[in-house]
This record gives C-alpha cells, sequence and structure tokens, in this order.
C-alpha cells in the first residue's frame, strides 16, 4: 500500500489484473531509482483521488435501479435495501474488502431475485423480449456495481488497471443501458405514445453527460512529461464510442416511434411527430460545441456542424409549428389561412434566429441595436395579431418585446420590468378573452377567480429570471418563490380534487393526475421527505458547508425517506382527518376528509395465516429501529453523554426490531412471542459485546449464546403449548368442513416463521462471527476491553462487569471457554489467530461461528423440505452459508484457508446425489410392483454416477490442492452433457450442470496455472 496522493510503484502495477488497459493509459515504463519512482516515457499518469462523475452516473443509474425495483417488486427491493445497508455498516466498520464483496453480492442477489420473482414465476412474455429483459436486469446492476467498486481507494491502490477499465465500461454503458430501462420506466408512467418524447429528451441529456469527451478522474493533472511538455490527457471515450452514441441519440427516438406506430404512421400528425423526433436530438447535439467531436476538428468540421445545425433546426421549427401551436392551440389562432401560417412562421423563426445568433456569439456590438430590438418588436406584433389580440392591445407585446430588447442591452431591473408588465397585460387579456365569461365553478370556487390566482402565479414567474440576473435581494427573491409556490398548491388542490365533469364533459381530467402525488399509503409520505431533502439540499450546500449538523439531518430525511418507500407501514386511517380545538383556527393533522389514505390489507400468501387478515402495523417498529440504527451509526462522539445516548438508541433499535419480529409474525400468541421478543434482545446483545468488548464480556457471551440457542426448543414448545388465536367469520365461511386441516396448516405457519426467524439471526451471528475471526487472521487485534463512556457516566466501573459475570465464569468449565486447550494448537495462520483470540478470552468465538453457521445450514434445509417439498435447485442457494465456518480447534481443525470452498461444493454433491438416490430407491418399488420398466431405472442410475466423476474431482482438488490430469477431465466432462440429456429427474439434472461447472473449474484452474508456468495447457 501506498500513500494515496503518490505514484504507483512498478511493483503495484504488476500485480494489475488489466495489463491492456493499464498499457493503453499510458502508465507503463516506471521505473525504480532509489527509493523514488519516475516514468521514462509516460505521456500520462495514473493517481488514487475520487472518481469525479458521481453525479452523472447517478442521474443515469439510479432512475434505472428505481426501475428494476418496481418491475421485480417487494424481493428486488429488499434484496437492494438488506444489501446496501450491510455495505454501508461493513464500510463504516472499516471492513473495506468486505464492503466491497457484499455491493457485489448485493447486485447479485438483486439480479437473483428479479429472475425468481418477476421474469420465470410471473411473467408470459416472449422467450426472447424475457431473455432480453433479463439482460438489462445484469447489465443495470453490473454498471453499478461497477460505479460502487470505483469508490473504493483500496481497489485504486492494488488494481489500477483494474480501476481504468472498470471507469471505461461504466461510462461507456451508461448510456444505452439507462435509455433502455428508463424507456421501459416511461412506457409504463406515461404510455407508449408520449414515451418518445421523453425518451428524445433523456437521450440528449445522457450525450451532454456521457457522450462528449471526458478526462479520467485518475488521470495526475498539472504535472508536465519528460521534455517540459505537458502530460496527455487520457481520454475516456474515442471517436468510435462517440459515433455510436451519436447515432443512438438520433435514431432510436424516431425508430421507436416508427415501430410503435406504424399502423397509423401515414397520416399527417405522426408523419410530423417523426419529423420533430428525428429533428430535434439533431439540433441539439450540433448546438453544442463539442457535440460533433468525433469527426475531428478543423474549420471543415466546424462549418458541416454549422450546416447541419441550421437544416435541423429549420425542419424542427416547421415540425413544432405543425405538431404542436396548430394541431393543439389552432382554436387560439384567429387569422385565417394561409396568413395564419405566414404570421406564425415570421414570429417563430424570428425568435429562433436571435436565439442563434445570440449563442454563436454573432451579434457584435453594431448590429445588436439593429437587429435585435426592431426584429423581437416585429416577431411579438405578428404573433400577437396571429393570437387574436385586438389594435387596442397591440401595445402591450411591443411594450414587452421592447423591454426585452433593452434589458438585452442594459442588463437593467428597470428595462426588464417594462417586459412584465407587458408579458402580464398580453396574458391577462388572454385569459378574460377565452374564459372570463364562462358561468362555471370548480369545487365550488368561480372560474373568474381561478382566473385571477393563475394571473397572480403568472407574476412571481415572469419577475424571477430578470431579479436572479440583476442580483436582487435574497429575501424577496425567497419570499416570491414561496409565493408561488402556495398558489400552485392551491391551484393543483383545486383544478384536481373536483368533479368537474361539467366542464370537460368527462373527456379527461380537468387538470393531470401525474402531475400531483396524491395521498394513498406511506409511499407518498416517503416521496414528500425524499422532496423536502432535496429541496434543502442546495440550501445546505450553499450556506452551511461546514456544518455536520445540518449534512446529518439530510442524511436522516433521506433515510427515513427510503423506509417509508421501501416498508410502507400502514398509516392510521382513524382521526387523521379530524381537526383538534385549537385557538385562532389552527388545524394540524395529516389529510382532510377528503383524501383519507386506503387502509393496505393482504392475507399473507392468502392461506399462511388461515384468512386472518393483517395491516402490517407492526412495521413501524422495523421503520423506527432502522432509523434509530442510522442516528447512532451517525451521532459524533463527544463525551460520555454522547456514548449514553448511542447506547440508549441501539437498545432502542435491538428492541424495536425484536417487537417487530414478535408482533408481526406471531400474533395472537403472547408466550411464543415473549420467547421471540427475549431471543431476539439476546442476539443483539451478543452482537454489541461482540463489537464492542467491555470487561467481563468474553465470559458473558458464550451463556449469553446458549441462552439464545435454547430459545429455539423453548419457543417450539411453547407454539406446541399455546391454543391458536381465533380465526375470522370468513374461515368458516369460506371452509367450513376443514377446521382441522386449517388448524394444522397453521400450526405448519407458526413452527415455519419461529424457524425463519432463528434462520435470519443465526445467520447474522455467524456472519460476525466470521467477521470477527477474519480480522484475527489478517493479523488485527479487537478493541480493547474497556468500561464503555456511557456506563462510567451510570457510576459503573471495571469491577463491577467482573463481579456480573463472575459466576458464569466460575461455573463454566475451562474447555468450554477455552475450546481445544487440552489439545495441540493450531499450525499455521490459524494458530496465530487462535492466539490473538485466546488473549482477549474469545478462543471459543471459532468453535461458537461454525455451531452457528451450522445451525443456520440445517434450519434453511428444514425450512426448504418445510415449505417446497424439498426443491433440490434450494442447494445451490443454500450451500454458499458454508463459507460462513471457520477452521477451529475443536470440530473443524482441518478446515484450512486454501479449503474453505469445499465444504459448499461437498454438500451440493451429497445433497443432490442423496436426494437423486431416493428417488431412484422409489423407483424400485415401482419397478417391482411393475410401475416403472427396468430400463428407464438402469438410464436414470447411470445418469447419476456420469455427474459424480467431475465433482469429485474438484472435491480433491479444494481439500488437497492436487489437481487431476487436464486429459482425464477433458474425457470425463462430455459425461456431464450425456446425463444432463438424458436424465429425467430434476436432482439428476441438477448434479450434471454442478458437474459441469466442475469440469469449467477445473479447466480454468489448469489454464491459470499453466499460464504462470509459462507453457501450453495441452
Amino acid at each position: 500500500m501506498l500513500p494515496g496522493n503518490t505514484m504507483l510503484s512498478a511493483g503495484s502495477l504488476g500485480r494489475t489484473t488489466s495489463g491492456v488497459a493499464a498499457g493503453a493509459y499510458g502508465y507503463s515504463q516506471f521505473t525504480q531509482n532509489g527509493g523514488g519512482t519516475h516514468s521514462t516515457a509516460s505521456s500520462s499518469r495514473f493517481v488514487p483521488s475520487q472518481f469525479q462523475y458521481n453525479g452523472r452516473v447517478a442521474a443515469a443509474l439510479l432512475p434505472s435501479v428505481l426501475v428494476l425495483a418496481g418491475y421485480g417488486g417487494g424481493a428486488v427491493a429488499a434484496a437492494l435495501a438488506v444489501g446496501l445497508m450491510a455495505t454501508y455498516i461493513l464500510d463504516a466498520m472499516r471492513y473495506k474488502e468486505g464492503a466491497f464483496m457484499a455491493a457485489w453480492l448485493t447486485m447479485g442477489a438483486a439480479n437473483l431475485a428479479a429472475i425468481f420473482s418477476a421474469l420465470l414465476l410471473k411473467n408470459d412474455a416472449p422467450v426472447a423480449l424475457t431473455l432480453l429483459t433479463f439482460l438489462l436486469n445484469a447489465l443495470t446492476l453490473f454498471l453499478a456495481g461497477l460505479w460502487a467498486s470505483l469508490q473504493f481507494r483500496f481497489l485504486q491502490l492494488q488494481y489500477p488497471g483494474v480501476v481504468i477499465a472498470f471507469e471505461k465500461m461504466l461510462m461507456a454503458g451508461c448510456l444505452p443501458v439507462a435509455a433502455a430501462v428508463q424507456t421501459w420506466g416511461m412506457v409504463a408512467g406515461v404510455g407508449m405514445s408520449n414515451s418518445c418524447f421523453f425518451l428524445a429528451a433523456m437521450l440528449c441529456g445522457l450525450y451532454r453527460f456521457f457522450a462528449l469527451p471526458l478526462p479520467s478522474s485518475f488521470h495526475l493533472a498539472g504535472r508536465r512529461a519528460m521534455g517540459g511538455g505537458k502530460p496527455k490527457a487520457h481520454r475516456l471515450q474515442d471517436s468510435g464510442d462517440g459515433f455510436a452514441a451519436f447515432l443512438l441519440v438520433a435514431a432510436l427516438p424516431a425508430g421507436v416511434y416508427v415501430a410503435t406506430h406504424w399502423a397509423v404512421l401515414f397520416s399527417w400528425v405522426h408523419m410530423w411527430s417523426l419529423i420533430l423526433l428525428a429533428s430535434g436530438p439533431l439540433v441539439f447535439v450540433c448546438s453544442l460545441q463539442d457535440g460533433l467531436w468525433w469527426l475531428g476538428s478543423g474549420r471543415a468540421v466546424n462549418a458541416l456542424r454549422r450546416l447541419v445545425l441550421l437544416a435541423s433546426l429549420a425542419v424542427f421549427l416547421l415540425a413544432v409549428e405543425e405538431r404542436v401551436i396548430f394541431h393543439s392551440f389552432n382554436q387560439y389562432i384567429r387569422l385565417t389561412a394561409p396568413w395564419n401560417y405566414i404570421a406564425v412562421t415570421a414570429c417563430m423563426y424570428g425568435v429562433a434566429a436571435l436565439v442563434l445568433l445570440h449563442f454563436s456569439g454573432s451579434l457584435s456590438e453594431e448590429t445588436e441595436g439593429l437587429l435585435v430590438g426592431p426584429l423581437l418588436m416585429l416577431s411579438a406584433a405578428v404573433g400577437a395579431l396571429a393570437a387574436g389580440l385586438p389594435l387596442w392591445m397591440l401595445p402591450a407585446p411591443l411594450l414587452a418585446a421592447s423591454g426585452l430588447a433593452m434589458f438585452y442591452d442594459t442588463r437593467s431591473l428597470r428595462d426588464y420590468l417594462l417586459f412584465v408588465a407587458g408579458a402580464l397585460a398580453t396574458g391577462g387579456w388572454f385569459v378574460w378573452h377565452h374564459f372570463w365569461f364562462l358561468e362555471v365553478s370548480l369545487a365550488g370556487v368561480p372560474l373568474r377567480t381561478v382566473c385571477a390566482l393563475v394571473l397572480a402565479a403568472m407574476v412571481p414567474a415572469a419577475l424571477l429570471p430578470g431579479m436572479l440576473y440583476a442580483e436582487a435581494g435574497q429575501a424577496v427573491v425567497g419570499g416570491l418563490l414561496v409565493g408561488q409556490a402556495a398558489l400552485l398548491c392551491w391551484l393543483e388542490e383545486l383544478l384536481y380534487a373536483g368533479g368537474h365533469e361539467q366542464v370537460t364533459h368527462g373527456v379527461h381530467s380537468m387538470y393531470p393526475p401525474w402531475l400531483v402525488v396524491g395521498t394513498s399509503e406511506a409511499l407518498v409520505a416517503g416521496i414528500l421527505v425524499l422532496c423536502m431533502a432535496l429541496g434543502c439540499l442546495p440550501l445546505v450546500h450553499r450556506y452551511y458547508p461546514a456544518s455536520q449538523a445540518a449534512k446529518r439531518a439530510l442524511l436522516l430525511a433521506g433515510t427515513l425517506a427510503a423506509l417509508l418507500a421501501l416498508l410502507r407501514p400502514p398509516l392510521p386511517v382513524g382521526g387523521g382527518a379530524e381537526c383538534p380545538d385549537l385557538p385562532f383556527g389552527l388545524c394540524p393533522r395529516l389529510w382532510d376528509a377528503g383524501h383519507v389514505p386506503e387502509h393496505e390489507e393482504d392475507d399473507v400468501a392468502i392461506w399462511g395465516d388461515g384468512l386472518r387478515r393483517r395491516t402490517h402495523w407492526p412495521l413501524w417498529f422495523m421503520l423506527g429501529s432502522a432509523f434509530l440504527g442510522v442516528t447512532a451509526m451517525t451521532q459524533t462522539s463527544r463525551g460520555a453523554l454522547s456514548a449514553l445516548a448511542r447506547t440508549v438508541q441501539a437498545a432502542g433499535s435491538a428492541a424495536m426490531v425484536a417487537a417487530y419480529l414478535a408482533l408481526e409474525f406471531f400474533p395472537g400468541l403472547p408466550l411464543v412471542q415473549v420467547v421471540i421478543l427475549v431471543s431476539a434482545l439476546l442476539a443483539a446483545l451478543f452482537l454489541v459485546l461482540l463489537q464492542l468488548p467491555v470487561p467481563g464480556g468474553a465470559v458473558l457471551m458464550p451463556g449469553l449464546a446458549l441462552a439464545w440457542a435454547a430459545g429455539l426448543p423453548l419457543a417450539l414448545a411453547a407454539q406446541a403449548a399455546s391454543a391458536l388465536p381465533p380465526l375470522p367469520e370468513a374461515a368458516e365461511r369460506l371452509l367450513p368442513d376443514s377446521d382441522r386441516e386449517l388448524d394444522e396448516e397453521r400450526r405448519d405457519a407458526i413452527w415455519a416463521a419461529i424457524l425463519a426467524v432463528y434462520v435470519a439471526e443465526s445467520l447474522l451471528l455467524a456472519f460476525a462471527l466470521k467477521l470477527r475471526v477474519g480480522a484475527a487472521l489478517a493479523g488485527q487485534r479487537g478493541a480493547k476491553a474497556a468500561v464503555p463512556a456511557a456506563c462510567a457516566a451510570l457510576g459503573l466501573d471495571d469491577g463491577t462487569f467482573h463481579r456480573a459475570a463472575s459466576f458464569l465464569g466460575q461455573c463454566m468449565p475451562t474447555y468450554v471457554q477455552q475450546p481445544g486447550a487440552s489439545r495441540p494448537a493450531l499450525k499455521g495462520p490459524a494458530g496465530a489467530a487462535m492466539q490473538r483470540l485466546g488473549q482477549e478470552g474469545l478462543g471459543w468465538v471459532p468453535t461458537c461461528c461454525n455451531l452457528v453457521a451450522l445451525l443456520c445450514f440445517g434450519l434453511c434445509m428444514v425450512l426448504n423440505w418445510q415449505v417446497t417439498g424439498g426443491n433440490p435447485a434450494a442447494i445451490l442457494l443454500l450451500a454458499p452459508l458454508l463459507l460462513l465456518l471457520a477452521q477451529d480447534p475443536l470440530l473443524l481443525r482441518a478446515l484450512e484457508e486454501r479449503r474453505r470452498y469445499a465444504p459448499p461444493v461437498a454438500a451440493t454433491t451429497v445433497y443432490l446425489t442423496a436426494a437423486a438416490g431416493w428417488q431412484l430407491v422409489e423407483d424400485v418399488s415401482e419397478v417391482q410392483a411393475g410401475g416403472t420398466s427396468l430400463s428407464f431405472f438402469a438410464i436414470q442410475t447411470g445418469c447419476l454416477i456420469w455427474a459424480l466423476p467431475c465433482q469429485v474431482f474438484l472435491l480433491i482438488w479444494l481439500w488437497t490442492n492436487k489437481r487431476p490430469p487436464v486429459m482425464r477431465v477433458l474425457l470425463l466432462a462430455p459425461l456431464n452433457l450425456a446425463a444432463l440429456y438424458l436424465a429425467d429427474l430434476d436432482e439428476t439434472k441438477l448434479s450434471a450442470g454442478v458437474g459441469l461447472a466442475a469440469s469449467a473449474a477445473l479447466l480454468l484452474g489448469a489454464q491459470q496455472a499453466a499460464v504462470k508456468a509459462g507453457r501450453n495447457l495441452i
């Protein structure tokens, strides 16, 4: 490891796994000269630094991940939430490698959840579309994993070539993947007919973010190369990438529109829409200074860009005129043909010419006065005549045009006020002429009042741009923004909430519903909290950049928003719309009587809880637990009171998790609830003592683990002894003759819930213990046992803890506290790790880790048999749990670190073989009874035997590090293909698939060994 701002040595460069990327980047030919490092012929240099394009990547990937979470349902959202939380916790605990692996495991788990929950179980789409959806899921999550990887500095220090390759792949893949996935979401949100226009706008933004030439985040700028010249900047895109992005932006919106409107394409409306989609992206790309950078540089390229810009702008304006103005607003144009077309065309092209001249820098001081004022006034006059303004109102648009022209020249707020006055007068006449005479009301409010409020909302909208440009007072600007926001909220409520069928004749709603976020559940509350946090983000960034309290408040608000949106706890129905008796007419309430949210209820797996409808109100405990946990983690360390606050928050968080488990999964069973509550608290206390050791804690923890384990049989016994809570009447009405079967199903569901709770707790405990063993293997000692500051504040000293643990320590045998103490010590790194753990009184941790991991694996197998009937595919998901096993002096003395992959492979092989053998034993009885032919039994037995050799070879290699001959693997690998083709049993097919994977792993290992030895494989 080198310091963060030093150059990487040749030795560290040699550890990179991407030599091609390293060479292309240009930091090769580093040499060592004494203790320093210098470059002999390098044009650019690598330096570890922060990834510079987090904002751009977030704008592309975060909406895409949200679309995938919405499509995949709760399983994907839960996988992402739990995985990212685990990643954050590991990173906060400074387990960088663990956080890195957790990030990638999160993406893999989310991908698997999307496959099983959305693609395979409930999707009737064609196979090609299903595969395309799977590919988009995988690519999006892969890019998210790359983005997370670039945040780890240890990866930059140890594998710079990999970091460069990751950065290039990320920046190249964001545009096409985000375009595809977000188009998917747009179609679901706004419909197929409108999604192409949103797609065009999004592609233009993505082109601006990712297709223009960008330097690498890890290029050392400001240093001079040999000879005194500046180092050449490493560009993330080449000309091919830029050209491909241009083709995607220019062709995809029009192509999607043709594909979705082919049946009605040859009508004027759709033809103009197609022209609009084809010309709009060209206008945007060519308006950028480096929009066509991939063509090179020079006068010819610049001239070509301007020519394409002029041509596409002319076509774009013509399409806007026909598709938007005359198609949607023709009723407001009073001139008759052809004068209406002439007037609108003159107005649009005149304004466009001014804008183009301004941004191209072609307007000099001499030509400004000659062109800007007359052209603006002429365009305003023609546009006003086209809109039907009478001659006596013509001075209003002319005043607005003259004020804008003078403001363009003087930048004076007084001139801008002339523009505002003329614009408001013109808008007022338009509203008065078209709407003022209507004698209708909206939700009891006359339309004239609504028109007046609309005009009032136009005042700050017209004033704010000029005031901001003239740097007006912040208080005035803020007051105008608040006033406009209040008016818009009131107008939204009025135009959306009321029944306006008498106005719109049932054709469409007066106000589009998607412009207003309605109130029905906690998801909306989460969105509102998130909007509040995002609204405060610019204020904190500008006015409180050094305030940790402000940043922490934003983080907590964002956390609360995410928890509300993901967990969606039920909101209270009763009392939320009532006004308390307060003076001055104050009425703080959650909602009014017209917006009471729906109370979300469900039948847990329909029959799983015996038709007992549940509202999941204990989810508030889970939300409170997670929020308190984040609050405690972000608490500043300032003395005993801060430590006491963190202790109280952590205890409250653990108690809320325990309450959630007890109340959510075991309603109406108080005895079971007490046992589950106590066991969860014991597990939480064990984790706290493991991470924050205190005097006597090493003696208390084995007792806590035993008490926690004893809770499992106690909970099962309490479940068997407790009477089932009464069922609602719906159960008797729907299933009048199956009381006994229903009671058995309910007891089975409660029994499975108890096992599921212990599975989750044992997985958490085993993972924490494995991290502790891994830290000891890495040579890290745990924190020194000391009295916490929170306890010191309560008057507790070191002796208090020793006296509290003395009874347990005196009654516990030595071999339990230090397992394997009377046996020969372990050798190698495991022996050193045991010495470190023993010095801290934690010599029992590896054995405890193995026991808890085996308990977790066993409970999962039992649940698989209980819930799915023993689905053989489950072993592929459950076998990795055995990676939590560790070498210990009592149970697994031979499980060295290099052998850690042998237990999962062995469990998979043994389980699939045993399951297939059991099926074959049942087939023997059918053969004897004449139900199955002997040839079928022989073929299935042969397939099972053919699938085993490669798995056995892999196990031998993983355990003894002795690789079988390559030719033997090549000869036996086809047997797995034959077994996969001929087998009829699912267990045998899976075993053959595992055999194929084993043969591939053996050949890959042989290839790597051959490359290291400098020879060919065969």
